[in-house]
């Protein structure tokens, strides 16, 4: 219907002004081609569902989403749906399960123009618990104590001055 495709192309012009023109010469001219680069391995919630990950793996990840969410929030606009299943990641070599990783913050379904960054920065920390914890997003069971455990996994990312 016409307010289904006017949502998707106003999801695709939002993420147009974060990323690179692709050429359109092949695309037939009465379609919409959503185009999205094929992140190999998976998401952030696959990856800690099958192990929580190292301070340095986390603290790389989520310095890579902050600045993603820096570039998006200069531009005026908010994320509104940041959560481990909306990081992609992408591994150079996938034979070496030590090769370097890219990460890419993805879905931008419910950005919107916004200089209130509020919810972006909450879902930011709760997806950093998630990592940390390995607990699914949306899915907390508080358990007394447990915020000391989390506090250390925290600290253990943040670079000493020597």
């Amino acid at each position: 219907d016409d307010k289904a495709i006017h949502n998707i192309l106003s999801a695709a012009r939002e993420a147009g002004r974060l990323q690179t023109r692709v050429r359109r010469d092949n695309f037939p001219k009465n379609y919409v081609c959503l185009m999205q680069e094929f992140m190999n391995a998976g998401t952030v919630q696959d990856w800690t569902e099958r192990q929580i990950l190292p301070p340095g793996g986390l603290l790389v990840t989520m310095q890579t989403v902050a600045s993603a969410l820096a570039h998006m929030h200069a531009r005026g606009l908010t994320h509104n749906d940041i959560k481990p299943e909306n990081i992609l990641l992408s591994q150079l070599d996938e034979s070496d399960a030590h090769s370097a990783v890219t990460v890419k913050l993805a879905d931008l379904g419910l950005a919107k123009k916004s200089n209130d960054r509020t919810d972006d920065l909450w879902q930011y920390g709760m997806t950093v618990l998630c990592m940390t914890t390995g607990e699914k997003f949306g899915e907390r069971k508080y358990q007394p104590g447990s915020h000391e455990q989390y506090v250390e996994m925290v600290a253990a990312c943040i670079p000493r001055e020597s």
